[in-house]
């Protein structure tokens, strides 16, 4: 069973990850921490088209929305018709925490362990 059948069947909210998941369960996604794979890209071959790219981890972090000026290449879907499911309070305490990610008040931490270093192998 899947988180989001899990929170489905529980009847609590749940956040997706990587596209907005919003029309698999749009009565138990919240909102989703999406991916802008466009921007990603872009973003990329912009480094190559400047001779600046190099084969490592790059972290650009959160933008605003979707397409918005920056680095970031994540972003939070919007609560759709779940709107008013949300807290006043509650929405203005996410909006504060994705400000302070976005202007690095907020630092989340990241784990590599796993990630090997193709350019160092024999």
């Amino acid at each position: 069973m899947s988180v989001i059948e899990a929170a489905k069947e529980k009847k609590i909210f749940a956040f997706g990850a990587v596209s907005d998941q919003n029309k698999l369960t749009p009565n138990t996604i919240l909102t989703s921490f999406v991916l802008d794979v466009e921007e990603a890209f872009d973003q990329v071959i912009k480094m190559v088209q400047k001779g600046n790219f190099s084969g490592q981890v790059f972290k650009p972090g959160l933008e605003y929305y979707k397409g918005a000026s920056g680095d970031g290449i994540i972003y939070i879907a919007p609560f759709y018709r779940l709107e008013n499911s949300v807290p006043e309070d509650v929405k203005i305490k996410f909006n504060q925490l994705k400000e302070d990610i976005i202007n690095g008040k907020i630092v989340v931490p990241e784990r590599y362990d796993d990630i090997v270093d193709v350019s160092k192998k024999n």
